[in-house]
């Protein structure tokens, strides 16, 4: 579902966190989904889970999903303002 480009120069918690947040916006993943584990990504992406946990820290922080002890990642039913039908339409 997500992928990460080791060469490039951008981090890989930006990567990460620029493309769960582009996939909210086009509708891939809708409220109330569930994002991969940080265990099962790490070993899908071969990144650190540390820079996982850093993604998910910071689209939490910015209102795109919660983080609950046992239920792993969940995209928020209170998207921030600019997710919606505008921005879906423009990704589009």
């Amino acid at each position: 579902m997500f992928l990460v480009d080791s060469s490039s120069s951008i981090p890989a918690h930006v990567q990460l966190r620029d493309q769960v947040k582009f996939a909210i916006g086009v509708g891939r993943l809708r409220v109330g989904d569930t994002l991969p584990s940080v265990r099962d990504l790490e070993r899908q992406l071969a990144i650190d889970k540390n820079k996982i946990w850093r993604a998910y820290q910071d689209l939490a922080k910015a209102g795109y999903i919660s983080l609950r002890q046992g239920k792993g990642a969940q995209v928020n039913s209170a998207l921030p303002l600019e997710v919606g039908s505008k921005k879906r339409k423009s990704c589009e």
